[in-house]
């Protein structure tokens, strides 16, 4: 008697391939809801206008004049102007006097509203919302990107900016 041997393969059928390829998508679209894309950006957005109120608050100490941080509604962002109001190049971007938030990231709230912090020249601050006036309580200065929140604090006497 003759044995017939079968040899059998190894190997994926295609149903198991197709479910393997589901369960990775499924898996990634998970991850992509929760990567820290979006929260990296807007720290980094807030540390950086923390980083410019400081600053603008270094000017007026150092040249004992009013130099303004102004808050742009829209599109969302930020300048910095001269005593005369004039705005000036930013240090840190050369080709621009206005800084414009990414994408998504806007202003939440700014408590008192204010629509530019100043300091004078012992770095006490100020802010204009009908007119300027020293800051009697500490500015909240919140950024947001859909769910994630940043707040910046600036406090009055001092001007100490904290972000959180």
């Amino acid at each position: 008697m003759h044995s017939v041997e079968i040899k059998k393969m190894h190997g994926f059928t295609l149903l198991e391939i197709v479910i393997v390829l589901i369960i990775l998508l499924i898996i990634g679209s998970i991850l992509a809801l929760f990567w820290p894309g979006k929260s990296i950006e807007l720290r980094s957005q807030t540390e950086q206008l923390a980083q410019d109120i400081r600053y603008t608050q270094s000017l007026c100490v150092s040249r004992n004049a009013r130099y303004r941080l102004v808050f742009n509604l829209s599109p969302p962002g930020y300048h910095l102007t001269n005593p005369q109001g004039n705005p000036i190049i930013h240090p840190a971007h050369p080709q621009s006097t206005t800084i414009t938030f990414s994408s998504g990231i806007h202003y939440g709230l700014i408590q008192p509203p204010a629509s530019y912090v100043t300091f004078n020249g012992r770095g006490i601050p100020y802010i204009f919302s009908t007119t300027e006036q020293k800051l009697t309580t500490t500015l909240l200065i919140t950024l947001t990107d859909g769910a994630v929140t940043r707040t910046i604090q600036i406090t009055p006497k001092t001007g100490y900016v904290l972000v959180t």
